[in-house]
């Protein structure tokens, strides 16, 4: 997957202005860099995220089990950062083309047809 740079960049400088803690803002920029860079891979669950880095995989949400086991984990901040990234991400929806017409069967019967998409509903 792309990411769209423009977008995670405004969630990232969005995350850092609303913390005035050096140690939360360390663990920001190291998850930015890391996730950009494609050193750290974040997969959002229905609790938490599954984030993969060298070190290993682990489970955050709102407490990570890394050997670090710091309140101001980068792996959190990066989950965090993540989930922001998808709620503001846009979902391209298909416009779906509907066409009606009649046609014939084999025995030459005429019928109302709807297509949805090519697909006959």
């Amino acid at each position: 997957m792309e990411i769209n740079k423009a977008k995670f960049e405004t969630v990232v400088s969005e995350a850092k202005s609303k913390t005035n803690d050096a140690k939360w803002l360390r663990a920001i920029e190291k998850a930015a860099a890391a996730i950009l860079s494609g050193e750290m891979i974040v997969t959002i669950l229905a609790h938490g995220a599954l984030v993969t880095t060298d070190g290993g995989t682990y489970h955050a949400n709102g407490a990570c089990d890394c050997p670090a086991r710091t309140k101001h984990c980068y792996h959190r901040a990066g989950a965090r950062l993540w989930a922001l990234y998808e709620e503001t991400a846009p979902v391209a929806v298909p416009t779906p083309r509907v066409v009606r017409s009649v046609e014939c069967d084999r025995t030459g019967v005429k019928f109302a047809v709807v297509r949805c998409n090519d697909w006959v509903i």
